[in-house]
């Protein structure tokens, strides 16, 4: 099963106003990452990738083994942490995280939220009576 994580547009109420992020490992981001931070539309990282791979590369030859496990290691650990960064910057732009969902794949998740979202819940006063203290 894996963990996705529903964002909510607050400026939006219908069905294209959620985007689901997967938690772990993202292959974009560790293959391509300026492609995975376009894509995303994430201009600080893309910026932080554009100067840090030239950087590795005047720092130490671009084909020696040291740029090999900088590189690997630094952007491992970017596909690890993609979603956590793509959140936080959802998170900034006014998006607000609605719920987790456990599901084995994304079509099974959004059936579950969106099946979750049709199911009105029971205010307080209905479901004690209006007679609260």
């Amino acid at each position: 099963m894996k963990l996705f994580i529903v964002f909510q547009n607050p400026s939006r109420s219908d069905d294209k106003g959620f985007i689901f992020l997967k938690e772990g490992f993202n292959w974009l981001a560790f293959l391509l990452p300026p492609l995975w931070a376009l894509v995303n539309r994430l201009w600080l990282p893309l910026l932080a990738i554009l100067v840090l791979i030239p950087l590795l590369i005047s720092v130490t030859g671009l084909f020696s083994l040291p740029f090999l496990w900088m590189y690997l290691l630094i952007f491992w650990w970017l596909a690890m942490a993609a979603s956590s960064i793509t959140g936080f910057f959802l998170i900034r732009r006014g998006w607000s995280e609605a719920q987790y969902v456990e599901a084995p794949d994304i079509e099974t998740a959004e059936q579950i939220f969106f099946s979750s979202l049709q199911q009105k819940p029971i205010k307080t006063s209905q479901a004690f009576g209006n007679d609260l203290i």
